[in-house]
């Protein structure tokens, strides 16, 4: 079974998909066990896809902004950041236990991300390579680049309101311009 369609969501939502039968104290089980391992040894798997950490970094020294907006726990997502030097490249990492009570929708994480660093939609950017995220960046306003190879991104076409559909993460220095820089 590919899953790769799957990913992305927060794991409760996918574990829903796979496993529908289960009660909810069996799912609340099956998220607590996978949160366990991921938490402790599951994180070190996680690559970034090629050109990334060098794009990233190329786009923080043109003098952009850069968030990270995840359904990762805040935990991993920094382990995951600081293990491939990219910690320091984005002035906030944002997830839905980032707060207390969680988030409960990456466009609610969106929308408190902007709120809190004086951003508009309008001059904001969403990367992303899901549905979740096309939904995410629609409600919040924003538009959003889709990538093409991530976990659903090739299902997404540009009528759906994709503003950019990128097959190599190096374009965005493209497609960023003036409009996105400080």
């Amino acid at each position: 079974m590919d899953v790769r369609g799957l990913l992305g969501p927060p794991i409760d939502s996918i574990f829903r998909i796979l496993a529908p039968d289960v009660s909810d104290v069996e799912l609340r089980e099956l998220v607590r066990a996978f949160r366990s391992c991921y938490d402790a040894e599951g994180w070190q798997l996680s690559v970034p896809y090629s050109g990334v950490p060098e794009t990233v970094r190329s786009l923080k020294d043109d003098g952009l902004r850069l968030f990270v907006v995840t359904n990762k726990p805040e935990y991993a997502t920094r382990k995951i950041l600081e293990r491939l030097g990219m910690i320091d490249l984005f002035e906030e990492t944002v997830s839905r236990d980032s707060r207390s009570p969680a988030f409960a929708s990456k466009a609610e994480m969106l929308r408190s991300l902007m709120a809190g660093h004086g951003l508009t939609p309008g001059t904001s950017l969403m990367v992303g390579d899901t549905g979740e995220d096309l939904a995410a960046a629609k409600e919040a306003g924003m538009r959003i680049a889709i990538m093409s190879y991530g976990y659903g991104g090739e299902s997404l076409g540009a009528g759906e309101g994709v503003w950019a559909r990128l097959g190599d993460f190096s374009q965005l220095r493209e497609i960023c311009g003036k409009e996105f820089h400080a």
